[in-house]
């Protein structure tokens, strides 16, 4: 399944490392930029990318953000 994972803080760290793991093809994206993903992407295998990549095209997205950030989402 591509699944986009907007936010790369604990729980979202968490679910990248175990849905990769389970073979899903990953993408994640955090308010930072996907540059500062290259740790986790290299370890699980996910592709790091823009907010707006993370949910485009994907048959699941996941928004792992504090819930007073959500109104500012693309």
């Amino acid at each position: 399944m591509k699944i986009g994972i907007i936010g790369a803080g604990h729980i979202g760290g968490v679910l990248t490392r175990r849905l990769t793991q389970l073979g899903h093809e990953v993408t994640v994206a955090n308010s930072r930029g996907p540059e500062t993903l290259q740790r986790l992407a290299a370890e699980t295998g996910a592709r790091a990318a823009t907010v707006t990549e993370a949910a485009k095209d994907k048959q699941l997205v996941i928004v792992t953000i504090p819930e007073k950030s959500v109104s500012e989402l693309p």
